[in-house]
Order: structure tokens, then C-alpha cells, then sequence
């Protein structure tokens, strides 16, 4: 008789409760599972039916084979503003550190990959007898600079309040942004969260759906790489997050870039100035990016051959790393080892 196969090794992944942590982490933990390994992906409550949604839309099933989609409470009430990061950050270790613990002990993980935002899992390693990774979800230029911010502040070369809680537009950008999308006299898709603006109404969005009809589609929610990776797509609007910047690199998408936190302006800088692979909006005196400068941006990107020329190049130096024996290939790979090592 053939013996049993052996059980997968279990790893544990905790993203940081923001989308823009949890999607990498989330595409991390596919990789994992398809090289034998088993993840228990744990999610905040708030965050749990939208992670559950974006994978039945991804990938059409909720929980593949080796993957568990687990919550825990993120120690803010229902009505908390998690739009302030600092605040939510702060009363993530209180909330979860207990029952992680006695998650791990009862499933005998002996892995964790936790975001590097939720260092404090690093506790873990003393009180429950786990091996704790952490994993980067910001570019490896931003990681340095982050190890050197209170050096940067101690010097003056770094204003301490330039780290705030995630921007939510006023209704003038968000009506500039609208008005300049319709201007530029092209096709759009037009991707809103739910709390991107305070003081613009359902009824405001819903007018302007009705007005751009036939050459322009608004929605809360669009699979991004999916969207990107179409050939109809000419350029990306972009706050230049890493994982946008990543996935508009991969597909060959060039960029009009429009930073406005924490690590996008790096971002951005390496598109912009290193790259070569779009360009940037500026804000009039107001603080506000119009729409004549969204709609000339767009114009001047899509003009440059340039540009294109190096999006394409880019899109194939990203797609050899990932492609088999590639270096990220080569690294994932060398993780799964060091993971499967007892």
C-alpha cells in the first residue's frame, strides 16, 4: 500500500488590514500553495468579505485547495475611521496577539509571514515559539529609507509630519479629476472607492455616469491586472502605490502619476526620473491638479514614443523575473526551501 502523502507544511501570512497590503500578500500566498506549502491567511472582520469577493471574482473560488481565509477583530468598532491608519495601527497588537498565539499553537505553525507594517508579530517568536518573516510591501529603495527616517528627522532633512493617515479627496479635486477624464475626449475606466471624497454625493456620481455614457464606465471596484493587462489600455492614472507601480510595469501600461502618501512620491520619482515610463500631474497654487493639466498630461503621454518604447522594455525585465528561472522565480523559490526546512 502506497503511504499517504505528506502533510503540507503549515505557514501563516498576516497582512497589514489595508488593500495595498493585502493583495500582495494575498498573490504571495497562492505561490506558496502551489508549491506544497499550507496557508492560513488571517484577515481583520472588516476586511474578511472583501478579501472573500475579490477572490471569487480573481480566481473564482474563495478557498483553494491549501488556502484558509480566517478573521480576527482589528480592535476598532464598527463605525472606527479606518481611513486613519495610525489609529487602526495602534490597536492591531492588543487585538490579535492573543489569538494568534493560541491560533499557532493549536495548528503547530511554525512559520509566519507577517507584513513588515505589523512588526510587532515579531512578539510572536518569544511567546509562542514561531519563526517570524517579515515581508516588504513597498519597494526595497523605500525600505532603506524607512530604516534611516529617524536619522532623517534627527537631521531636519525629514519633516516627521510628512508620514499622515490616507487622503480622501475634497468634492473640488474629485470633480477636476472627473471633468478632466471627460475631457481628454477618451475612452475611461474609472475605478472609486466608496470613501475616496467627503462632500460629493451618490447622486453627483450617478449624474456624471449618465453624462459620460458610451465612453466612460465608473465602478467601485475593478480586477486591476486583469484591466491592465488589456491592449486597449494606453495609460494608467496612478497614486503609484508599489503594488500598481509593479503591475503597470508588468503589463507595459505607461503612467500619469499622482502621488499624494507615504511611499508613492519615491515611487513615482523611479517611474518618472529612472524609468522613463510616465509622467506627473502638479497641482495649481490651489493644491488642485485641473483638468486642463489631466487632460494635457494625457495628451503628452500618449504622444511620447519614448515612453512607450521603455514601458515595453520594463514589461519584458519584469516578465523574465517572474517567468521560470527568473530571478524572482529563483527567490521565490528559495523561500519555499527555507519554509519547508524543519
Amino acid at each position: 500500500m502506497a503511504a499517504p502523502p505528506s502533510p503540507r507544511p503549515p505557514v501563516m501570512v498576516l497582512p497589514f488590514p489595508a488593500q495595498g497590503h493585502v493583495m500582495p500578500l494575498m498573490e504571495l500566498s497562492h505561490r506558496l500553495v502551489a508549491h506544497g506549502l499550507e496557508v492560513d491567511f488571517v484577515n481583520t472582520h472588516y476586511n474578511h468579505d472583501r478579501a472573500l469577493k475579490a477572490m471569487a471574482v480573481e480566481r473564482g473560488a474563495v478557498d483553494p485547495d491549501g488556502m484558509h481565509m480566517v478573521s480576527l477583530p482589528d480592535g476598532m468598532g464598527p463605525d472606527g475611521d479606518r481611513t486613519d491608519i495610525a489609529l487602526l495601527g495602534s490597536g492591531l497588537p492588543a487585538a490579535m496577539l492573543g489569538p494568534l498565539e493560541e491560533m499557532i499553537r493549536s495548528k503547530k505553525i511554525k512559520w509566519v509571514i507577517a507584513d513588515a507594517s505589523m512588526c510587532w508579530a515579531m512578539e510572536l517568536a518569544a511567546t509562542a515559539g514561531v519563526r517570524v518573516a517579515l515581508f516588504s510591501t513597498f519597494s526595497a529603495a523605500v525600505f532603506a529609507l524607512r530604516l534611516h527616517v529617524p536619522k532623517l528627522i534627527d537631521d531636519g532633512v525629514l519633516d516627521e509630519s510628512a508620514f499622515g493617515s490616507f487622503t480622501v479627496f475634497d468634492a473640488a479635486r474629485i470633480q477636476e479629476l472627473a471633468d478632466g477624464l471627460e475631457l481628454t475626449g477618451r475612452p475611461f475606466l474609472w475605478a472609486v472607492r466608496p470613501n475616496i471624497t467627503a462632500g460629493i454625493g451618490e447622486d453627483w456620481f450617478d449624474a456624471f455616469k449618465r453624462r459620460v455614457e458610451g465612453k466612460g464606465l465608473v465602478v467601485g471596484w475593478a480586477p486591476q491586472q486583469r484591466v491592465l493587462s488589456h491592449p486597449a489600455v494606453a495609460c494608467f492614472v496612478s497614486h503609484c502605490g508599489w503594488n500598481s507601480t509593479m503591475e503597470g510595469m508588468l503589463h507595459g501600461v505607461p503612467f500619469l502619476c499622482w502621488p499624494y502618501f507615504a511611499d508613492q512620491f519615491a515611487n513615482q520619482s523611479y517611474i518618472c526620473n529612472v524609468w522613463g515610463t510616465g509622467v506627473k500631474v502638479h497641482a495649481d497654487e490651489r493644491g488642485v491638479v485641473t483638468k486642463e493639466e489631466i487632460k494635457n498630461k494625457v495628451e503628452l503621454l500618449l504622444g511620447d514614443d519614448g515612453i512607450k518604447a521603455r514601458a515595453a522594455t520594463w514589461k519584458g525585465a519584469a516578465s523574465a523575473s517572474i517567468a521560470q528561472g527568473g530571478s524572482s522565480d529563483h527567490n521565490l523559490l528559495k523561500l519555499v526551501k527555507f519554509l519547508t526546512q524543519q
